[in-house]
């Protein structure tokens, strides 16, 4: 069973085309090359795009854009909660 969230719903996608999956859940996925994003895909991306060289660093989304993206409905305190829990630093280099 393969599980994927925008970019890596794109990969659960490109997973079970190729075999690779018996099964998969892609939430919300990346368009794949040639489609073009929405403004929400955009925005969402942005902070990883515009940071210098970020194909090269280890990037962390903010707690504004987390809340932004994913937990707008909550209370202040929750957000907060589920920024550090659920936030892991990444490469980059797959958005470019």
């Amino acid at each position: 069973m393969l599980l994927g969230h925008s970019f890596g719903g794109l990969f659960v996608q490109i997973l079970l085309e190729r075999g690779l999956g018996a099964a998969g859940v892609a939430i919300d996925s990346a368009p794949p090359k040639g489609v073009l994003p929405g403004f929400s895909s955009i925005r969402a991306s942005f902070p990883v795009v515009r940071s210098w060289r970020g194909w090269r660093r280890v990037l962390t989304i903010s707690p504004e854009h987390f809340a932004w993206g994913f937990t707008h409905n909550l209370p202040e305190a929750e957000q907060r909660e589920a920024y550090e829990r659920c936030v892991i630093p990444t490469p980059g280099r797959p958005f470019f």
